[in-house]
């Protein structure tokens, strides 16, 4: 499971790295950073039903928080507080930008620029016809942080974008 992100962290994360994972369901993703050299992750969750489900492990922390305008303080506040240095959004961006707004992923991008994030893995959905999302490529979630950050490498359909 989660594959094409856990080749990405292998081959990208450093030993002892703090990241931070946007939409981090049950901890699945977390868990396979934490197995690549993650020191600790932090775990961003609107469901409140995934986080009691979530996996249990000493070096992933989880938040009850939608990444939303509103929130976007408390998550800086977490990115500082725990000097992370990467984020992993894997086919959450679209769900985002839908409950919040396209602005939103923009407000994150600069965000995690003048925080100092590295390297964000993102994992796209693949592509859908006729989705109505402005994310509905991965290509489209790149862009939208292309102003700080590049393509470096991918694996299918997930990139690792590090800063310019």
């Amino acid at each position: 499971i989660h594959n094409d992100m856990g080749v990405l962290f292998e081959n990208f994360l450093r030993d002892g790295e703090v990241c931070m994972d946007l939409g981090s369901c049950t901890g699945l993703l977390g868990v396979r950073a934490i197995r690549a050299g993650a020191k600790k992750v932090i775990g961003i969750e609107a469901s409140k039903r995934y986080i009691e489900k979530a996996i249990n492990h000493p070096n992933i922390e989880y938040h009850n928080l939608h990444v939303a305008k509103e929130t976007l303080e408390q998550i800086s506040d977490l990115i500082v507080k725990n000097e992370v240095t990467s984020i992993f959004a894997r086919r959450v961006i679209p769900e985002i930008a839908e409950h919040c707004s396209v602005g939103t992923i923009y407000d994150l991008a600069r965000m995690f620029n003048n925080l100092g994030i590295q390297k964000i893995f993102i994992e796209g959905r693949v592509l859908v016809q006729n989705a109505r999302s402005h994310f509905a490529s991965v290509e489209k979630e790149i862009e939208a942080f292309a102003t700080y950050y590049k393509v470096t490498s991918h694996s299918k359909n997930a990139y690792l974008l590090t800063k310019l």
